[in-house]
C-alpha cells in the first residue's frame, strides 16, 4: 500500500528549509550591522547593501506566515494513524515558526535605515540627480580641448565620444542584471569604467574630475581606482531604486495574500519598553509548552498571540506560554520619568524632521491595528449620534441566559451538591423560609431629561433603560428592561410608567424592586440608557447606549444602605467601564468662565431622576422569599413569590428522598422560567390572576394551600398554552407590529379561557399548538435549573 503523506511532516520539512535560509542570511546581516564608518562613500555603500536585505527578510517573513496559517488549519483527522503526539508536535512547530518570525523581524528592523541615515541618502540622491547636467558640460569642455591646435588627431576625437556610448551600454546592462544583484556587483560584469565616472562628476570639484578624464584619455587602457569606486556607487544607487520598486510590489502582493501583514507583524510584538509584566496569580503548566509562574514573578513577553496565550520568559531564562489574563504591565517610576523627559525631544524631532510615506503608512497601520472600529464609531463619524454614544453593553450581556430573570429564579445547588443554597425550608411553619438581606428597596424610574436625540439617517424604534446590580467590573444580577415613552415635540425627555386604560404592560412599568446581600465597597445600581434604531437607508438595526449611571447602594459616610429619596444623577457617556466620558462634549465646549453661564451649561447635561422607597410590610415578606440577588418589576412580586413557594414544596417537601434525582411532573415549574423572560406572557398571567382573585372569597385567600392551587390553575390556563401555541408569532422586541399581534392573541385567549374554560378555548377552531414533548411537563432537579 502506498504510504499516506503527513501534512504536519511536510510543514516541518518546509520549516527546516526556512531555518537553513535564515541561517544563511544572519551572518551577512550581522557583518553589516553596528559599524561606525566615517568615509562617506563607504558609508553609502554600506547603507545600500543593508537595504538590499530587507526584501529578502520580507519574503522569508511571508513564507513563515503562510506556514503558520497551514499549521493553524491542521487537524488530527488528516494525519495517518501512525502519527503520535500530534497536538504536542503542532504546538512545537507553531512556536518554532513564531521564533523564526521574531528573528526575521529583528533583522529587518536593524537593516532599515533610521531617520538620520534616510536623510543622508536623500541628500546623496539630490546630488546625484545633478550629475547628468555636469556630465554634459564636462563632455563639451573635453571636446573643446580636443579641437585645440596640436590636437587634431582623429583617434582623440573618437575617444572623446566613447564615454557617452559606454555609459548608455552600461545602463542597459544594469537593467538586465538588477534581478541577480544581492550583495554587490556580480562577478564577470563588463561595464564601462569611463562612462560610470562621468555619471558622478557632480559629487566633487569640477577641476579634479576634468583632470581624471584627461589622464584616462591619455592612456585608455589604465583603470583609475576612483573611477571604480564611483562606478560601484552608481550601480548600487540604481540597484537600490530597482529594489525599492520591487519592495513596493512585494508589499502590495503581501497585503493581498496575507491581509496587511504589517498589521499582523506589529500585533505580534509588544511595544518597546512595555514587555515586562507582573504575574497576578499562580499558573501551573498544563502542557509541555506552557510556563509555570508564581504570583509576583516578573516575566518578559517575547511575542503575543490573538488567542491570549503569550510567549514569556522568566528571570531564570525558562520560556513558555502564559495566559495574558494572569499578567499585568509592570511600570517603574524611573522608566516613567525618563519617558516623560524624552517625550518633548521626540515631539520636537518629529516636528522638525520630515516623515516619509513609509513612516506615515506605518503609523496609520498601527492606529488601525490598535483600535477596533464599531458601528457606533462609524455613526459618530457620520454625525448621526453624539460622541459619547456606544454600543450597548447590557444588550450584549442579555444574549447570555445567565443575565435573564428566568435563570435567576432557578434553584442553585450548594457547594456540596446535596442541598440548595437559595432555597431553605422552615420545618416549623412547613413552608419556604424567609431570608432577609442587606438591601431590599423599591425604586421608581421617573424620567430622563436633556438626552440628545439621534441624527438624520437613523429612525428610533425604542428608548429604554436597563437596570442591574453592578460592582464596577461585572454584572451580578439579572438585567431588567424598562421601556420609555416620549413626545415628538420633546425628544430629549424620556418618561416611564405612562397612564393607560386597563393593565399597565410590565415592559412600561417603571416601578421596580432590587434585592441583594452583597456588601462590596463598589456595589451599586447600574442604569444604562439605550436606543434601538434602524438605518433608513440600509435597513440595518442595532442598539446604542446613550449613557449610564452607577449609584452606590451603600453610603460612604455611614456605611449603611443609602437613604430613600429622589435622586437626580448626571449621565456618563461611553460604556460602564469608561470614566470621564461625556455624552455630548459639544455642550461643555460652549461653557464660559462666567458662573452663571456654567450653571446654565450644567443644567443642559443629561440627567436621570430615580426615587427610592422602603417596601411595605406585604412587599417585604414577598421579597424575602426571592433569591438573594434579583432585579425586576414590582408587579411581578406576587407571581414570583407563589412560584418560589410551589418550587420549595415540590423540591423540599413532597419528595420522598431528598437525594432523588427523578423528574418531577409539574408543568408550572417546567415552564415558569421561560414565561418570566417574556413580558407579554407574564402580563397575560397577571390578567388571569387578577380575574381569579376577583372571584375568590376572603376566607379562601387565607388558606395558603388553596392560593397555591389557584395560582397553578391560573398559569395552566394562560401562560402554559400561550408558550406552546403555534398560532402566536414569536417574541421580537422592539417590533411594534409583532408586539401588538402577540398581545391581541394573548389577551383574546386569556379572556376566552376565563369565560368559556380552558378546555373549550384549547379545542376552539383555529388554535394550533406545537408538538408535545415530555419536557413541557417535567421538571429536572439536576438540569439547567440547578446551574451555579
Amino acid at each position: 500500500m502506498p504510504s499516506i503523506d503527513s501534512p504536519l511532516t511536510n510543514i516541518e520539512e518546509e520549516g527546516d528549509k526556512l531555518k537553513i535560509s535564515i541561517d544563511q542570511l544572519v551572518p551577512n546581516c550581522e557583518s553589516l550591522n553596528g559599524l561606525e564608518i566615517t568615509d562617506k562613500q563607504t558609508k553609502r555603500k554600506q547603507l545600500l547593501k543593508r537595504n538590499r536585505f530587507i526584501p529578502r527578510c520580507k519574503e522569508l517573513i511571508s513564507s513563515v506566515m503562510k506556514l503558520e496559517k497551514k499549521v493553524s488549519k491542521l487537524k488530527k483527522s488528516q494525519e495517518p494513524s501512525s502519527t503520535t503526539r500530534f497536538d504536542e508536535k503542532k504546538r512545537d512547530e507553531a512556536n518554532r515558526l513564531a521564533s523564526f518570525k521574531i528573528q526575521l523581524e529583528g533583522i529587518k528592523s536593524t537593516m532599515e535605515a533610521d531617520e538620520v541615515e534616510e536623510d543622508y541618502l536623500k541628500k546623496q540622491k539630490e546630488l546625484d540627480s545633478a550629475a547628468p547636467i555636469l556630465k554634459k558640460g564636462v563632455t563639451t569642455f573635453a571636446k573643446g580641448m580636443n579641437q585645440q591646435p596640436g590636437n587634431d588627431d582623429d583617434s582623440s576625437y573618437v575617444d572623446s565620444e566613447e564615454p557617452e556610448s559606454e555609459y548608455e551600454e552600461d545602463g542597459e546592462d544594469e537593467e538586465s542584471d538588477d534581478d541577480i544583484i544581492v550583495g554587490g556587483v556580480p562577478p564577470g560584469s563588463s561595464k564601462g569604467q569611463q562612462g560610470s565616472s562621468e555619471g558622478h562628476l557632480g559629487t566633487g570639484p569640477t577641476g579634479e574630475h576634468v583632470g581624471q578624464i584627461e589622464s584616462s584619455r591619455g592612456d585608455p587602457g589604465v583603470e583609475d581606482e576612483d573611477d571604480e569606486s564611483l562606478e560601484d556607487e552608481e550601480e548600487e544607487y540604481e540597484t537600490e531604486e530597482d529594489d525599492e520598486e520591487e519592495e513596493g510590489e512585494f508589499e502590495d502582493e503581501e497585503e493581498g495574500e496575507t491581509g496587511s501583514s504589517d498589521e499582523e507583524e506589529e500585533g505580534q510584538l509588544p511595544p518597546e519598553g512595555e514587555n515586562l509584566f507582573v504575574v497576578l496569580c499562580d499558573f501551573e503548566a498544563e502542557e509541555p509548552a506552557d510556563l509555570a509562574v508564581k504570583q509576583g514573578n516578573i516575566v518578559t513577553i517575547l511575542n503575543t498571540r490573538e488567542d491570549g496565550w503569550w510567549m514569556a520568559e522568566d528571570e531564570e531564562g525558562n520560556k513558555g506560554l502564559v495566559p495574558s489574563t494572569y499578567l499585568k504591565l509592570k511600570r517603574d517610576s524611573d522608566d516613567s520619568q525618563s519617558a516623560h523627559s524624552q517625550e518633548p525631544d521626540q515631539d520636537a524631532d518629529e516636528a522638525t524632521s520630515p516623515r516619509g510615506g513609509k513612516q506615515l503608512w506605518k503609523s496609520v497601520r498601527k492606529t488601525v491595528n490598535e483600535t477596533t472600529t464599531t458601528a457606533s464609531d462609524v455613526l459618530s463619524a457620520m454625525g448621526a449620534i453624539p460622541a459619547g454614544f456606544r454600543q450597548s453593553t447590557t444588550a450584549k450581556l442579555l444574549t447570555n441566559d445567565q443575565n435573564k430573570l428566568g435563570h435567576c429564579l432557578k434553584p442553585k445547588l450548594s457547594e456540596s451538591g446535596l442541598s440548595f443554597r437559595d432555597l431553605l425550608w422552615d420545618p416549623q411553619s412547613r413552608q419556604l423560609r424567609a431570608v432577609p438581606c442587606r438591601i431590599q428597596k423599591m425604586l421608581t424610574l421617573v424620567m430622563v431629561r436633556n438626552m440628545p436625540a439621534v441624527g438624520i439617517g437613523l429612525e428610533t424604534k425604542c428608548r429604554h433603560a436597563r437596570i442591574a446590580i453592578f460592582d464596577g467590573k461585572e454584572v451580578l444580577s439579572n438585567i431588567h428592561t424598562v421601556q420609555a415613552t416620549w413626545n415628538e415635540a420633546d425628544l430629549k425627555t424620556w418618561r416611564f410608567s405612562p397612564r393607560v386604560s386597563g393593565i399597565l404592560p410590565s415592559i412600561l412599568d417603571g416601578e421596580c424592586f432590587i434585592r441583594t446581600d452583597r456588601s462590596e465597597k463598589n456595589i451599586g445600581l447600574l442604569i444604562e440608557l439605550c436606543v434601538s434604531y434602524v438605518r433608513t437607508r440600509t435597513g440595518e438595526q442595532g442598539e446604542l447606549s446613550c449613557g449610564w449611571v452607577h449609584l452606590p447602594l451603600y453610603s460612604e459616610e455611614t456605611g449603611g444602605p443609602i437613604i430613600n429619596k429622589l435622586y437626580e444623577l448626571p449621565v456618563q457617556g461611553g460604556t460602564p467601564f469608561e470614566q470621564g466620558v461625556e455624552v455630548d462634549p459639544t455642550i461643555s465646549r460652549k461653557a464660559s468662565t462666567s458662573k452663571f453661564r456654567s450653571m446654565l451649561t450644567s443644567n443642559k447635561q443629561p440627567r436621570v431622576h430615580i426615587k427610592f422607597a422602603a417596601p411595605t410590610k406585604e412587599q417585604k415578606l414577598q421579597l424575602e422569599m426571592l433569591p438573594l440577588t434579583i432585579v425586576s418589576v414590582g408587579s411581578y412580586l406576587t407571581l414570583l413569590t407563589f412560584y418560589r413557594k410551589i418550587l420549595a414544596d415540590a423540591v423540599l417537601r413532597d419528595r420522598i428522598d431528598v437525594r432523588s434525582t427523578e423528574l418531577i411532573h409539574n408543568p408550572l415549574l417546567a415552564n415558569f422560567s421561560k414565561a418570566a423572560d417574556l413580558p407579554d406572557v407574564m402580563d397575560g398571567l397577571r390578567s388571569m390572576w387578577n380575574e381569579k382573585m376577583r372571584s375568590t372569597k376572603k376566607s379562601e385567600k387565607r388558606d395558603s394551600e388553596q392560593m397555591k392551587s389557584l395560582f397553578n390553575s391560573a398559569f395552566l390556563e394562560s401562560a402554559y398554552p400561550v408558550l406552546h401555541s403555534a398560532s402566536i408569532p414569536p417574541y421580537k422586541w422592539p417590533d411594534i407590529e409583532s408586539e401588538q399581534l402577540r398581545w391581541e392573541s394573548i389577551s383574546n385567549f386569556t379572556a376566552a379561557s376565563h369565560q368559556k374554560g380552558i378546555l373549550a378555548s384549547l379545542l376552539s377552531p383555529g388554535k394550533l399548538h406545537t408538538p408535545f414533548h415530555t419536557s413541557e411537563v417535567s421538571f429536572d432537579v439536576l438540569g439547567a435549573y440547578t446551574s451555579r
